[in-house]
């Protein structure tokens, strides 16, 4: 029941509709674990292939700590263990591609999606072994110095993860993201965003899937999900708000804000 509102459209919207969804045939962005693993103790926070140090850190002693547990906890190890391989080139995806096992786990497209349940899983044993750790402290002044010391570490790598991004910021303040008026324009990656130009970014199209999720009739060309006039311009001309009124071609740019 509680996913109705998802399924209901999906059936509805999706597939009583014919559209065009992304490759599910192949995953991409594959990456080696060796890089996944440099990536995530690099404490980078804009990469979508790092699972943080601490998943990292509890991927290696977990073992230790759970070793002589229930199968309960065992298992959530396991789970994450499992997760954390299956988004390097560790697991044979391409093996998969073009069978019934691939279209069924395409829909993923990238296995750094399932860094989520990485996460998830890891961090449950990490804080199984943050409270033994801290229970098997005796002196309270130690146990304290510890926590808070855990904590503050916290603080200082969530901080540290970000620098780059706001070292970014801060050298971009002049550069901010302007109107557009050409509806088929990529938004820059390198522009900055405030209250004050915030719809600015609805004058774009995005840089990977703007095409996604369209009706199959809208493309001249199927297989290619280019906007360029010259292969599909019917979708070039949805992007450039190209309506036929009276059977005469007009250029209507609708009003686009947040949550309007």
């Amino acid at each position: 029941m509680l996913a109705l509102f998802i399924l209901v459209p999906f059936v509805t919207d999706f597939i009583n509709f014919d559209i065009r969804s992304p490759n599910s045939d192949v995953f991409g962005f594959l990456d080696s674990f060796q890089n996944i693993f440099g990536l995530s103790i690099t404490n980078i926070a804009d990469s979508n292939k790092s699972v943080g140090i601490f998943a990292i850190f509890t991927a290696i002693v977990g073992g230790y700590f759970v070793k002589e547990d229930k199968v309960k906890e065992k298992v959530v190890y396991g789970m994450g263990i499992f997760f954390l391989l299956c988004t390097s080139t560790i697991m044979p995806w391409g093996l998969f591609n073009n069978t019934i096992i691939g279209k069924a786990l395409g829909v993923i497209q990238f296995p750094y999606r399932l860094n989520t349940y990485v996460g998830f899983f890891l961090m449950v044993t990490f804080s199984l072994i943050l409270s033994r750790i801290l229970h098997s402290i005796n002196n309270k002044k130690a146990k304290v110095l510890l926590f808070s010391g855990m904590i503050m570490f916290l603080v200082v790598s969530y901080y540290g993860s970000l620098a780059n991004v706001f070292v970014q910021i801060h050298t971009l303040q002049g550069n901010l993201l302007q109107k557009n008026t050409e509806p088929t324009k990529i938004i820059p990656n390198d522009a900055i965003i405030k209250n004050s130009n915030y719809d600015n970014i609805f004058d774009y199209s995005i840089l990977y899937g703007e095409t996604d999720y369209y009706p199959k009739v809208a493309f001249n060309n199927l297989e290619d999900g280019s906007i360029s006039a010259e292969t599909n311009p019917k979708i070039n001309s949805i992007l450039s708000h190209k309506v036929i009124i009276n059977g005469k071609e007009k250029v209507h740019t609708p009003k686009v804000a947040a949550n309007y």
